[in-house]
């Protein structure tokens, strides 16, 4: 077991150990990951292949499935999950843990869009919606896959590459429990049930 900042990650069951000179590898476990405040989740380190033998893990939440590339940001998560301290949507009722992100949600209903590019004035309710968009201009693609080699702009567009890979399929329609890589290819099928 590991401590670290209050948190314990406790090994459930890890691939044993691999040769540092191997240039590709694929390590698999699942740890549960406790927090002082008492939230806990199930990490989840899913198989993925790695240069120069270092290992990149993605931590799952235990209660809602949602992955994270950092136990840092599944910590920040988990705190999500409590409800004290909670800010409320007046419109809709979704709350957050962070005034701040209450007021970025607001603008989704007052659809405020402060933020505005400079190269063809597209505007965006959030500051790092605009930084994203601006590698569309720039040509940047800081997101690589370790597979192939492909090379992305976004890093939710890496992740619904990599799915390609791995075959998995987390969007499942409620209907017909059919699953999907993702999430636009689910919307397009539930449309097919609603003709119905």
């Amino acid at each position: 077991m590991q401590r670290d900042k209050g948190f314990a990650l406790e090994s459930v069951g890890v691939a044993g150990p691999v040769p540092a000179e191997t240039p590709q590898l694929v390590i698999s476990g699942t740890f549960s990951l406790a927090g002082p405040a008492g939230g806990a989740g199930q990490v989840e380190q899913a198989s993925r292949r790695q240069r120069g033998g270092k290992a990149r893990l993605a931590y799952k939440c235990g209660e809602c499935g949602k992955s994270f590339r950092a136990e840092a940001d599944l910590r920040k998560h988990l705190a999500g999950h409590s409800k004290a301290g909670r800010h409320a949507c007046g419109v809709c009722g979704k709350q957050w843990t962070k005034a701040a992100d209450l007021e970025r949600h607001a603008r989704i209903h007052t659809g405020e869009r402060p933020y505005q590019c400079d190269e063809c004035g597209r505007k965006f309710s959030q500051e790092s919606n605009l930084s994203v968009h601006k590698r569309i201009h720039t040509g940047e693609k800081p997101y690589e896959c370790d597979v192939c080699g492909k090379k992305f702009n976004q890093s939710q567009h890496l992740s619904s590459h990599e799915r390609m890979h791995t075959g998995e399929k987390p969007y499942e329609c409620d209907v017909c429990a059919k699953k999907f890589s993702n999430p636009s290819n689910l919307r397009r099928h539930e449309c097919t049930h609603a003709r119905q």
